[in-house]
């Protein structure tokens, strides 16, 4: 039997998920379901950018499936996939809906990450 496919981002669950904002500054989300095909390109064109932004941004993944996510899911305005969701300081500033390309993915992440390092 084939195992289900993951996203190459940890695999987060509610907890670790409120730890993790908690203590990082950037955080970049994947929110993906096993069924959903576009969420391969989407872990792909993440992959790159998750390399070029290692030193300053934590990703992770959320499984849509997941029942224990729903609240953070509504919270996230997150109706469709795949979705990224960037957070700044433990707060979410925005929902990028849609397969993006990765430069749209890459300017979206660097603008969240300037926000977070800005000087007060």
């Amino acid at each position: 039997m084939r195992p289900e496919w993951q996203p190459s981002s940890e695999v987060l669950d509610a907890t670790a998920l409120s730890e993790v904002l908690a203590r990082h500054p950037v955080v970049v989300l994947h929110v993906w379901a096993v069924w959903n095909q576009v969420d391969r390109q989407c872990d792909e064109r993440l992959r790159v950018v998750r390399e070029e932004f290692a030193d300053r941004v934590v990703f992770g993944a959320i499984d849509a499936d997941d029942p224990e996510q729903g609240a953070f899911l509504r919270s996230w305005a997150v109706g469709n996939l795949p979705a990224i969701v960037g957070f700044v300081r433990g707060a979410r500033v925005e929902t990028v809906v849609g397969l993006r390309p990765v430069v749209e993915l890459r300017a979206r992440v660097a603008g969240w990450v300037e926000r977070a390092f800005r000087p007060p």
